[in-house]
């Protein structure tokens, strides 16, 4: 299940105690973390977060509502908020009822499907995004960051073959190194999720009834990807026709490109 729920916002001036805003947000367009500094733009306004209750994504996404006290900003700095990333993920998947015990492999929700293998079928849908992004790109600061971000909602199922996740194990052959698959701080792990990890590599995304939906690459916790090591996951692509993309620097290859298992190896090192 996707993790499209909203979020009741209710905004209180400090100043006043009064409420001056109410509104419903998706999760993914709030800030993660509540507890540092944070600006937002309300009302044709700059609004500082003063105390946000519950304070964390992992919090307010289970209860669907937070309260957000807020000073209004007299003046700020043209141009001084900037984006990390030129673009994520619209969609990300729910958390299950299974608890974090430690043992799980730990992602950031903004690097979800950052980089990823995706079906041949889409790659029209996938063209159509990186124009986007190219656009955001070309924004970027000299000393990095982005003043625009690309919330890009395609393609909506990157997989549409029929990818086995045991399929998927076997031919990766990670030594049976599979693990649960969570959010960084989340106190659950995420529904469907799952983790492959392999030298210089994790392989992760989501299975629901044994049937992979999303796979995606992240660098992995030891070692270094080689040629050798992706070698299982070419052949995999080839196999299922398959293309990698890589979302934040706008670039799609074939299964068949020469330069496809380099690619996947750079990836990973990233």
């Amino acid at each position: 299940m996707w993790f499209g729920s909203k979020i009741l916002v209710t905004f209180i001036d400090e100043a006043t105690g009064d409420v001056f805003a109410t509104t419903k947000m998706r999760a993914r367009e709030l800030p993660e973390d509540l507890s540092i500094p944070t600006t937002m733009h309300l009302g044709g306004d700059d609004w500082q977060v003063v105390r946000a209750q519950p304070s964390s994504r992992a919090l307010y996404s289970k209860l669907r509502a937070l309260e957000l006290r807020m000073s209004r900003v007299l003046e700020i700095e043209a141009g001084a908020i900037l984006y990390s990333l030129p673009t994520i993920c619209d969609a990300i998947p729910g958390l299950s009822r299974e608890t974090v015990d430690g043992s799980e492999c730990v992602l950031c929700e903004d690097d979800w499907r950052q980089i990823e293998l995706v079906s041949a079928s889409c790659c029209r849908a996938v063209d159509q995004e990186i124009v986007e992004i190219r656009q955001v790109q070309k924004l970027g600061e000299p000393g990095g960051g982005w003043p625009e971000i690309r919330v890009r909602s395609k393609p909506r199922a990157p997989l549409v073959g029929n990818l086995a996740l045991q399929e998927l194990v076997d031919r990766i052959g990670c030594g049976g190194d599979s693990r649960p698959l969570a959010y960084s701080g989340s106190p659950s792990r995420i529904e469907h999720g799952f983790a492959l990890l392999s030298p210089g590599c994790c392989i992760y995304g989501v299975a629901p009834a044994g049937r992979v939906q999303v796979l995606g690459m992240h660098p992995g916790p030891e070692g270094e990807a080689t040629p050798e090591s992706v070698a299982p996951l070419v052949a995999l692509a080839v196999d299922h026709n398959l293309e990698l993309v890589d979302w934040c620097h706008g670039r799609r290859f074939g299964s068949q490109d020469p330069i496809f298992a380099r690619q996947l190896v750079e990836n990973c090192a990233k």
